[in-house]
């Protein structure tokens, strides 16, 4: 151990070098990368409580995570893509960055495009895109609440054991009752499939055009840096310390 120790005090200054000319050729390999564009835009929502009432946390979030598996998916980039007509689904997923910020959806696209247009038309289209896709999918949703009333009163015309049912609006012919009941029912599970999940009480604000923002992204220029200098200390630590000496073979001599 003294041996380390010693080995770190006289060369101290190699490893001081190499750290240094490491952090040089890192922050430079930063400045080398392509430069990248950040397009930003945003999506803002409120859950009509009079609706749901008192939501729990989970509830809250479920609501959110909802409407974020809709404005990421697949139908809403092929919908940008084939507005824009100058990108991939599968590339603008992986330049693309999506969080939530209280009441608000925030998308980050980065790119190396030198045209911010570009990445501004982007944005445009994902916004209009992914409003769309929420309106139809909570017009959807209400639908899906409004035939689970109707059915709920057919339900009672069913269980009713007279041949007359009392309730006015149920009708007479059981054969018509039941063949309402079920376009209903084939209704209500079609409109449950286009609402995505998306809760009635889901309200979203219309597209924003204004907050969307392109600017040079950040280079990445001090994480280089850094990482240059943890490189240059473990190459300092490698050269300057003690090579651990080869122990002299045991093995006696033979005497022939």
């Amino acid at each position: 151990m003294n041996r380390v120790y010693d080995a770190f005090i006289q060369k101290w200054r190699v490893i001081a070098v190499l750290m240094i000319l490491c952090g040089i050729a890192g922050a430079a390999l930063g400045r080398a990368l392509p430069e990248k564009v950040q397009g930003r835009a945003e999506i803002a929502f409120a859950v009509d409580t009079h609706m749901t009432g008192a939501l729990t946390d989970i509830e809250s979030d479920r609501i959110s995570g909802v409407m974020e598996d809709v404005i990421k998916s697949i139908p809403v980039i092929e919908a940008v893509c084939k507005t824009n007509g100058r990108c991939e689904t599968q590339d603008f997923l992986s330049c693309a960055r999506l969080r939530r910020s209280y009441d608000r959806w925030i998308l980050s696209y980065y790119d190396e495009t030198k045209n911010p247009q570009e990445i501004f038309d982007l944005m445009t289209a994902w916004v209009k895109a992914s409003s769309v896709a929420l309106q139809d999918a909570k017009q959807a949703s209400l639908m899906v609440t409004q035939y689970d009333r109707t059915l709920e009163g057919l339900s009672s015309c069913l269980s009713e054991s007279v041949a007359i049912p009392s309730n006015p609006i149920c009708p007479t012919d059981p054969k018509q009752l039941q063949s309402e009941f079920e376009e209903l029912v084939s209704l209500r599970s079609e409109a449950e499939t286009r609402a995505l999940g998306v809760s009635p009480a889901l309200s979203v604000a219309p597209p924003d055009l204004s907050r969307i923002s392109v600017e040079a992204a950040d280079r990445p220029t001090g994480f280089y840096a850094l990482l240059g200098v943890v490189i240059g200390l473990f190459l300092g630590t490698g050269l300057v310390l003690p090579q651990p000496e080869l122990e002299e073979s045991s093995i006696p001599e033979s005497d022939d």
